[in-house]
C-alpha cells in the first residue's frame, strides 16, 4: 500500500491537470465521504468522518480516518487532552477493513460519491499526499475547530477553490456550541451534566453553517445541498451499514439528577425532624457521595481556569453558584455521620458554618438576576432551574443539624 501512494501521488504532484493521460486516470478515481452515526462512547458521540479514495485504474481501494489516536496511556491521554495538547493523526487503511470495523461498532454508516472535476481531485489527492507524510500525519485536536470533519470540509473545500467557505460561512444558524453539547452527549447524562457545567459562555454563540460542519452528520447534510455553477457536490448516497440509533433519554441529565436528589434530599430533611437516627445515616451516605461530587465540581472550575489549555473552560460563571470551597461540604457531612447523636461543633465553627450556607442563599438569587438581565451572558439556566435547588435542600439538611448540634466549651 505504502509503495502504490507514494508513486502515485508522486505522479499527480509533478504532471499537470490539462495532462490527456492524467485526465484519463483521474476520471477513473472516484472520492467518497462516509459518515458515521453517533456513538454511545465519550469520544464518538458527536459522530465520525473519513474519505475512500477508489482507484479504478489499479483496483487500490482505501479509507483515509482522522481520528486515530494513543489511548495506550489513559492518564497522559487525560492530561493532554486536559491541557489542550492533544494529538490525533491519519490513518489508511483498505476499505474491507473500514468495513468491518462499521460493522464491528454496529453504527449506521453513509457514503457518499462526490461529484469532482478531474482538477478538484487532482487538488484534493495532492493534499491527501502531503497530509500522509510522516511528518504531517499528527495534528492538534480540537474538539470544536479541528476534527475528523473540519480537516475533511477544509480539504474538499480547497479542492473547490474556496467556494463551499465562502458561501457558508455566511449563513447563519439558530444553533449554539451548548445546544450541540447538549444534544450529542443526551445518552450519556453522567457526561452531559458536568461537561454542561464545566464550559463557559465561549460555547453560547450562534454558530454559522460553516462552523456547524464540525459536526459529520451536519456537514454531509450541508454538503448534499450544496451546489456551485449548477452542479450538486454530491452525486450519488448509499447505506453501508445500518443500524438502530441512539436513544436519548426522555429526561436530561439535570433532571435525572434534581429527581434522584429531591426524593434523597426531602426524606433526609424529614428524618433529621423526627429524629429517625438510623434513617437519617443511611441517607446522608449517598448525599455525601452528591457534596463530593459538588465540591469537585466547584474546585474543577477554578482549576480549569488556570491549568486548562481549552479556554472554553476559562472564566466560568457557575462560580457565583459551586464554589471551591464547596469541597468542605462533604467533610461535614462525614462529621454528621462518624459522631451520630454526638455530633458537636465550637461555637466559632457554628457561626462560620452558618454564615457560609447563607452566603449560598444569597448568591443564588443574585446570580439568576445578573443572568435574567443579561450581565451574564453564559446560559445557567439548567443549573438554576435543576441544580440549585438540590443544592438549597443539602444546605438547609446540613444547616438543620447545625443548629441542632451541641456546642463544644
Amino acid at each position: 500500500m505504502k509503495t502504490f501512494l507514494s508513486s502515485f501521488f508522486l505522479l499527480i504532484s509533478f504532471l499537470s491537470a490539462q495532462n490527456p493521460i492524467l485526465d484519463a486516470r483521474l476520471k477513473k478515481i472516484d472520492i467518497y465521504l462516509h459518515t458515521v452515526d453517533v456513538g454511545n462512547m465519550v469520544y464518538n458521540n458527536f459522530g465520525h468522518t473519513a474519505v475512500r479514495v477508489h482507484d479504478q485504474n489499479t483496483g487500490q481501494d482505501l479509507v483515509y480516518n482522522w481520528g486515530i489516536f494513543d489511548f495506550s496511556d489513559p492518564v497522559s491521554f487525560s492530561l493532554r487532552f486536559y491541557q489542550g495538547d492533544l494529538l490525533y493523526k491519519l490513518g489508511v487503511y483498505p476499505y474491507e477493513n473500514a468495513i468491518r470495523h462499521y460493522e464491528y461498532e454496529k453504527r449506521t454508516v453513509w457514503e457518499d460519491k462526490l461529484n469532482l472535476t478531474p482538477e478538484q481531485k487532482r487538488i484534493f489527492l495532492q493534499k491527501l499526499d502531503w497530509n500522509y507524510r510522516p511528518e504531517n500525519r499528527q495534528y492538534q485536536y480540537q474538539y470544536f475547530f479541528n476534527n475528523c470533519s473540519t480537516i475533511v470540509r477544509d480539504y474538499f473545500d480547497l479542492a473547490m477553490q474556496g467556494t463551499i467557505k465562502n458561501k457558508l460561512s455566511n449563513e447563519k444558524t439558530d444553533i449554539k456550541y451548548r445546544d450541540v453539547v447538549r444534544s450529542a452527549y443526551a445518552t450519556n447524562p453522567e457526561i452531559q451534566l458536568p461537561l454542561d457545567i464545566l464550559m463557559n459562555s465561549d460555547i453560547d454563540r450562534k454558530m454559522s453553517v460553516w462552523e456547524e460542519m464540525f459536526l459529520p452528520m451536519k456537514l454531509r447534510e450541508h454538503l448534499l445541498k450544496f451546489e456551485s455553477n449548477g452542479q450538486k457536490f454530491i452525486s450519488e448516497s448509499k447505506i453501508l451499514t445500518e443500524h438502530p440509533e441512539m436513544i436519548p433519554y426522555k429526561l436530561n441529565s439535570f433532571q435525572i439528577f434534581a429527581a434522584a436528589m429531591f426524593i434523597l434530599a426531602g426524606a433526609l430533611i424529614i428524618a433529621i425532624k423526627k429524629e429517625k437516627l438510623l434513617l437519617e445515616r443511611m441517607l446522608w451516605v449517598p448525599c455525601l457521595l452528591i457534596a463530593l461530587f459538588i465540591g469537585i465540581l466547584g474546585a474543577m472550575l477554578l482549576l480549569n481556569w488556570i491549568f486548562s489549555g481549552h479556554t472554553d473552560l476559562h472564566h466560568n460563571a457557575n462560580l457565583w453558584l459551586i464554589w471551591p470551597i464547596d469541597l468542605l461540604l462533604p467533610f461535614i457531612i462525614f462529621r454528621i455521620l462518624w459522631a451520630g447523636k454526638s455530633f458537636a461543633l465550637s461555637n466559632t465553627s457554628k457561626s462560620n458554618w452558618l454564615l457560609y450556607i447563607k452566603a449560598h442563599w444569597l448568591v443564588f438569587p443574585l446570580a439568576a438576576i445578573l443572568w435574567l438581565t443579561g450581565i451574564i451572558s453564559q446560559n445557567i439556566s439548567w443549573i438554576l432551574l435543576y441544580f440549585m435547588p438540590v443544592l438549597c435542600l443539602l444546605l438547609f439538611a446540613i444547616q438543620l443539624k447545625i443548629k441542632n448540634c451541641e456546642v463544644k466549651v
